[in-house]
C-alpha cells in the first residue's frame, strides 16, 4: 500500500516490477492521476487506486447526468462531477426543509444532519452516533493505458 502522490507510485511500480514482484499494489487517490500512467509505463498495469470518487459514465443511475453533461459540454464528466451534483442536490434537499428565512448556520447543520438523500452516486447521509460520512470509497485499476473503475469498494473483485 502507497500513500504518496503519483512521481513517487510510478518510481516504486517501476523497481517493483524491476524485482521481479508480481503480488497486489494499492495506492490513495494522491498517485490517481494521469501523470503515474506515462512515468511508470507499463509497471503501471495492474495497480489498484482507492478514491472517493467513482466513474459516473459507469453507473447506471447517473446515465441521464451523464447525457446531459456530454450535450451540454460535449465531453464526458470529469472525476468529481458526479459527486458534486449529488452534494449540491444534498444540500438544496437541507436549505428546502428549513426554509429559505431560517436557513441560518445552526439550523442548516441541524437538519445536514438529519438529511438522508440518495444520489446518482451514492446515498448521502451522515452517521448519527459520529456526523460523519463514511461510505464513500471506490476502487479504480491501472490497465491498457488508463484507470478503469471498478466501483465502490465492497463490491469490488479481481
Amino acid at each position: 500500500v502507497f500513500g504518496g502522490g503519483y512521481a513517487r507510485a510510478a518510481r516504486l511500480a517501476r523497481e517493483l516490477t524491476a524485482a521481479g514482484y508480481s503480488g497486489a499494489r494499492l495506492a490513495g487517490q494522491r498517485a490517481l492521476d494521469a501523470r503515474f500512467l506515462d512515468a511508470a509505463g507499463d509497471a503501471a498495469k495492474g495497480w489498484v487506486f482507492a478514491a472517493s470518487f467513482l466513474d459516473p459514465t459507469r453507473v447506471t443511475a447517473a446515465k441521464p447526468f451523464v447525457t446531459a453533461y456530454r450535450e451540454r459540454f460535449g465531453a464526458a464528466p470529469p472525476w468529481y462531477s458526479a459527486e458534486a451534483y449529488d452534494a449540491t442536490h444534498f444540500v438544496a434537499r437541507a436549505v428546502t426543509a428549513v426554509g429559505a428565512a431560517h436557513a441560518e448556520r445552526a439550523a442548516l447543520v441541524g437538519q445536514l444532519r438529519e438529511t438522508d438523500y440518495q444520489g446518482i452516486t451514492k446515498r448521502l447521509r451522515y452517521d448519527s452516533s459520529t456526523y460523519r460520512y463514511t461510505d464513500a470509497m471506490y476502487l479504480f485499476r491501472a490497465t491498457g493505458g488508463a484507470f478503469r473503475c471498478l466501483g465502490d469498494y465492497r463490491d469490488a473483485t479481481a
